[in-house]
């Protein structure tokens, strides 16, 4: 009987160095294959028709899986967004359980919630088994593919091919914007939000750059911007704005040795993406692009009347990059607000549980939209999870915030703030919007992105 436990434990010694050796192979892989399943996620076209799943959902789901493997996800409850999910969930479900009325897609929304919550702790558990260069190397990859990717992506749209483009399963938002294989385009303008910052971040590392390493980064920067832009959306635009601002601000005041003219670098890519959209891609994307480019094989100059509208560097056209009118789109926003806390109020403690609650007037007589979601991720927490799943969103919010500012984090701070921010206008229950608050803690917690003492004035 004794020799039991001793086979028992020879086994389980056999089986965590098996364990350890497939770590050890799959860790420079991983940083890659994250990147590369966060951009199919929001690549929501790829999924299956039947059952929202696609490229994307299965390697999430994998390497969910590895993480929960390699780290139990119950040691990390305490870890700040997983924290949010639990309590969440449980507001969601009291709400489900005792609210007086149904949401619309109930079903629907239940399922994204429990899904995107899974994978995003398992991510995290993933995340805590990842080296601070493994981290980094993430961010590396997942702005490389995007920019490859939705390049690619973007000269076929520009093709006009609706054949070729049908085969690679791409979205068409016709020649008013670029979506990419997003169904949303708001989807794929949440994909760019912290990229700018992120790779800032990693280049306050590089010690005495080369010249092509300058060019590298210089290019990749102008491409993820630029495409981003593309998107026309006016929310990534203005949080893109006060994120660079806040940035610059934060890193003059915390990092007096940090690198003037790489800031200064960036409010010029900024500026150039603003005036190349302005005057190559103003309205129309698809029409704009191919005139101008006709324009310059002509040897005429970008200013040719038939491509470019004077009005867009006047009045608020100046500071506008999306592609309806801002005034019309603020009013519908402030309708699904209203309404959404109107819902709210009917059960402030519980909420109603996963679903649609909010509406806006259409029509000359004001009749009711179709039921849909606040376009506020506050607003439908509370709407959904009641008082348990709103403040534990506004909790987690402040609580990265709070300690960035502490350990004197700029680019994290930025990020998280940023990332709120767009959640003003958008609901979102994309595992990559998860990622990355999840990214923002370790970077938090490892202080991977603030400048030694040495490096300080």
């Amino acid at each position: 009987m004794a020799c039991k436990p001793k086979r028992r434990l020879k086994i389980r010694e056999k089986y965590q160095v098996l364990l350890k050796k497939i770590e050890l192979t799959l860790q420079p892989v991983i940083p890659f294959v994250l990147g590369l399943s966060l951009l199919l996620s929001i690549s929501t076209n790829l999924r299956m028709s039947a059952f929202p799943v696609g490229p994307g959902e299965l390697l999430l789901t994998a390497l969910a899986g590895f993480g929960v493997i390699y780290e139990k996800p119950w040691r990390l409850w305490k870890t700040p967004v997983a924290l949010f999910w639990a309590l969440a969930s449980i507001g969601m479900l009291l709400g489900a359980l005792f609210a007086p009325q149904k949401g619309s897609l109930a079903m629907h929304h239940a399922m994204a919630y429990a899904f995107t919550a899974a994978v995003t702790i398992g991510l995290i558990a993933l995340m805590a088994r990842l080296s601070d260069a493994a981290l980094r190397r993430v961010i590396y990859w997942l702005s490389t593919l995007i920019a490859i990717g939705l390049w690619f992506g973007f000269v076929v749209y520009l093709s006009g091919d609706a054949v070729l483009a049908q085969k690679l399963r791409m979205a068409d938002a016709g020649d008013v914007r670029y979506s990419g294989w997003s169904i949303n385009p708001n989807q794929l303008a949440l994909l760019f939000v912290p990229l700018p910052v992120w790779m800032a971040a990693l280049w306050r590392d590089v010690s005495n750059p080369t010249r092509w390493q300058m060019a590298g980064f210089g290019l990749l920067l102008f491409a993820l911007m630029l495409m981003g832009l593309l998107v026309r959306s006016d929310g990534l635009f203005v949080v893109w704005v006060f994120e660079f601002v806040i940035l610059l601000m934060l890193r003059l005041r915390w990092e007096m040795k940090a690198s003037r003219m790489s800031l200064l670098g960036y409010a010029l890519v900024m500026v150039l993406c603003v005036l190349l959209v302005k005057t190559f891609a103003h309205g129309e994307v698809r029409k704009s692009v191919r005139c101008a480019v006709e324009t310059l094989s002509q040897g005429e100059g970008l200013w040719s009347a038939k491509c470019y509208d004077g009005q867009a560097f006047q009045d608020q056209e100046a500071f506008r990059i999306g592609y309806s009118n801002p005034v019309e789109k603020t009013g519908v926003r402030e309708e699904l607000w209203r309404h959404g806390l109107q819902a709210w109020l009917e059960s402030p403690w519980v909420g109603h549980g996963p679903g649609e609650y909010s509406w806006h007037s259409i029509g000359v007589n004001g009749e009711r939209s179709e039921i849909m979601e606040s376009h506020n991720i506050t607003i439908d927490m509370l709407t959904q999870g009641g008082v348990l799943a709103g403040f534990s969103w506004i909790a987690l919010v402040s609580y990265l915030l709070i300690n960035a500012w502490r350990i004197r984090d700029s680019y994290t701070f930025s990020v998280v703030l940023m990332m709120a921010a767009f959640t003003f206008f958008h609901n979102t229950r994309q595992p990559y919007f998860w990622f990355v608050l999840a990214m923002s803690y370790e970077a938090i917690r490892r202080k991977l992105f603030v400048s030694h003492a040495s490096d300080k004035a």
